[in-house]
């Protein structure tokens, strides 16, 4: 799996950011340390840190890549409650030595929720799909892991049980075992190994009622000659 590598996150209208443009560039090579400052709200005579829109960069970027947060809020919870439009957020990243951006948007003059942006010679090219959905899937196939494994591994929040105490299987709830297949790209070795286990399971079944065919045509012949 080619590295992932993010460029540059733009945040306007989203949660606690206002009209102003805000961007964080997100390429570095050392840990970022991020400060915030809340001038709404005093803490033992400062300004508090919390509600300052530490947390909401995490729920930006994920709004950006998979069409939802980490905070799970509903979209409409999103936009910025004092101007209550023109919702914008954007993210920029590299795979595979091809730049991409992504473009959220709510309430907005343009129709679109959402831009699809491809670079090629040095021009970005517009290759937004036929729908969210149909998006959607195209940006996870590029970025290699699905919501459950960003939001599981690689941010690390108190909204989603960690990845250790999930359980090791399960039919239709978050697992260890399919996030490390998706994660190692295993699942669909697994599930050539599961359909090789049902073909040998069949051939079993094939040879037994084979077998017992077979007794019965004995018994029979035994009892007419």
């Amino acid at each position: 799996m080619s590295a992932l590598k993010f460029k540059s996150l733009t945040i306007q209208n989203f949660m606690s950011y206002g009209n102003n443009e805000t961007e964080v560039d997100l390429d570095f090579n050392r840990p970022m340390l991020i400060v915030g400052e809340n001038h709404d709200a005093m803490s033992e005579g400062e300004l508090d840190s919390n509600g300052a829109g530490k947390s909401a960069i995490l729920d930006a970027l994920a709004f950006a890549l998979y069409d939802k947060t980490i905070s799970l809020k509903e979209k409409g919870d999103l936009i910025n409650n004092i101007n209550k439009k023109n919702l914008k957020v954007s993210v920029t990243f590299e795979k595979n030595g091809i730049t991409y951006k992504v473009v959220r948007l709510r309430k907005t003059k343009t129709k679109a929720d959402v831009e699809f942006w491809v670079m090629e010679n040095d021009e970005y090219k517009n290759k937004t799909l036929d729908s969210i959905a149909n998006t959607n899937n195209a940006i996870v196939d590029i970025i290699g892991f699905p919501f459950d494994i960003f939001s599981r591994m690689i941010v690390f929040s108190a909204s989603f049980e960690a990845f250790l105490e999930l359980p090791s299987r399960h039919a239709s709830k978050p697992n260890q075992t399919e996030i490390m297949e998706e994660l190692f790209s295993y699942k669909e070795l697994s599930e050539k190994a599961e359909g090789f286990r049902e073909y040998k399971k069949r051939q079993e079944q094939e040879k037994i009622d084979e077998e017992y065919r077979e007794k019965i045509d004995n018994t029979i012949r035994e009892l007419l000659f």
